[in-house]
């Protein structure tokens, strides 16, 4: 019987899979831990927000002059949310902590 190298690729990848989200090997997660390793994201969308909005002066067609707005639009949202989502964690965090 013959057996192809891409089965046995994929039974050894089977084996090895797991979702560390919910695999206690992986250890506990911690936010801080999180936003500091991945801070450099947030510095990425900002200057890819300031280099939108200098490209919107620019822009004379109406159509990506839209697009653009959309996506700047975007990035103050998803801000403005993790913003309010900390405030709401510090605030349990101090409600937990007088309790």
């Amino acid at each position: 019987m013959c057996i192809s190298s891409f089965s046995l690729l994929q039974n050894a990848l089977d084996k090895d899979r797991r979702d560390p989200r919910f695999d206690a090997t992986s250890g506990d997660f911690d936010k801080k831990i999180f936003r500091e390793n991945y801070k450099f994201v947030d510095e990425i969308k900002a200057g890819e927000r300031k280099r939108l909005q200098e490209e919107l002066e620019g822009e004379d067609d109406e159509e990506r002059r839209e697009q653009i707005r959309y996506l700047i639009q975007r990035y103050v949202s998803y801000k403005s949310g993790t913003v309010a989502q900390e405030k709401f964690l510090s605030f349990n965090k101090f409600i937990n902590f007088k309790t």
